[in-house]
């Protein structure tokens, strides 16, 4: 609990210390780039998958935009291929400073499982909730470097909630302005 204050409470002073540079917003952005899934099965324990974070955002007014993603992880747990689906939208709030972009998001949507081993495969699908952010470094007008994106992704396969942690890395593409 304190050091989840404590991160609350840097996390505010570095948004609120950060110049709001009156600077063109983008119109729309393309994100894609890696990601890392550590999924929590429901018998404990936890995989390590690796695959691929693709997105988009077109900003509403101001700081609101409508975000979407799709990501593929896939893995090993013993003999089975394991491979996860996701796919959400829904509102993202985004800071923009002087050189960097920060931003917040829950997005809603679904998520497929499939397991195969030995010819034999096994598909399961679930609703899916991400809640996360990230941090965006400016490389040029129209390129950034998504320096981090950390999303905890709640699914629910066979009845039971797996708690699930995503972070990825990337390259955003920004198109048009909003201004």
């Amino acid at each position: 609990m304190r050091k989840r204050n404590l991160l609350l409470a840097v996390t505010l002073a570095a948004l609120c210390s950060m110049s709001a540079a009156a600077q063109e917003t983008e119109r729309a952005q393309l994100f894609g780039g890696y990601s890392y899934h550590r999924l929590t099965p429901n018998s404990g324990g936890g995989l390590n998958l690796n695959g691929w974070l693709a997105g988009g955002e077109f900003t509403v007014k101001g700081p609101f935009a409508i975000a979407s993603e799709v990501t593929g992880n896939h893995g090993k747990d013993g003999g089975a291929n394991l491979r996860l689906y996701t796919v959400s939208a829904g509102p993202r709030f985004v800071h923009r400073a002087e050189k960097a972009r920060m931003f917040g998001h829950v997005l809603l949507g679904g998520a497929s499982l499939s397991a195969s081993a030995a010819g034999i495969s096994d598909r399961r699908w679930s609703f899916a909730t991400t809640v996360g952010g990230g941090v965006d470094l400016d490389v040029s007008r129209s390129l950034a470097l998504r320096v981090f994106q950390a999303d905890y992704l709640m699914t629910r396969f066979g009845g039971n909630s797996q708690n699930n942690l995503r972070v990825s890395t990337g390259l955003v593409v920004r198109l048009g302005s909003a201004e």
